[in-house]
């Protein structure tokens, strides 16, 4: 029989259902997904054509493997003249096994996601606030090595339109392994 209503007493989710119409609300909640890209051997991974009008980013990393012990990763934005590496002025918050850490504000070349030699997971997540300009804020969390978790957030003043967002070495040094995802609307 047809539920139309919800009883006062719940709905029995073992029971079996067949919907008519139209679901909303559900998935990925009006976001676009694009593939994962495998971060293994490139110092640098972009996710390009990101359409105009765009106005809310979600870049999830997974097992995001540097492989090296020096200098961090960041996230970058950019435009049709490529990605900026300029303008990320912010501190690191992080904690490293019992101790909690504030870096002195600086523009960093990108805003951090990981640091040193940490396999981690982060989210960096980006909304545009009026015409070029973004907020960004990354959390990461390491889960083998050196264990750190890790908050930064910046404001960032675009040239031109945002199309392309990236992880990016600042050291130079080609990510051994993990995955990058981004989800856009």
């Amino acid at each position: 029989m047809p539920l139309t209503t919800i009883e006062a007493d719940g709905i029995n989710l073992a029971d079996t259902f067949a919907f008519t119409g139209t679901v909303t609300g559900a998935g990925a909640a009006g976001f676009t997904k694009t593939a994962q890209t495998t971060t293994n051997g490139a110092a640098t991974y972009t996710i390009s054509s990101i359409p105009s009008g765009t106005s809310e980013l979600i870049l999830f990393g997974n097992q995001v493997d540097r492989g090296t012990s020096t200098s961090t990763a960041v996230v970058r934005l950019g435009d049709s003249g490529g990605l900026e590496d300029s303008g990320y002025t912010h501190s690191v918050a992080y904690s490293y096994e019992n101790t909690f850490y504030i870096n002195a504000v600086s523009d960093r070349t990108g805003l951090d996601f990981q640091l040193y030699d940490s396999v981690c997971n982060f989210t960096c997540h980006c909304w545009n606030i009026t015409g070029n300009t973004w907020i960004m804020r990354v959390h990461m969390n390491s889960h083998s090595g050196t264990k750190y978790w890790v908050t930064s957030m910046c404001e960032k003043q675009l040239s031109g339109t945002l199309d392309r967002i990236a992880v990016v070495d600042r050291n130079g040094t080609n990510f051994a392994g993990g995955t990058i995802q981004l989800w856009y609307k």
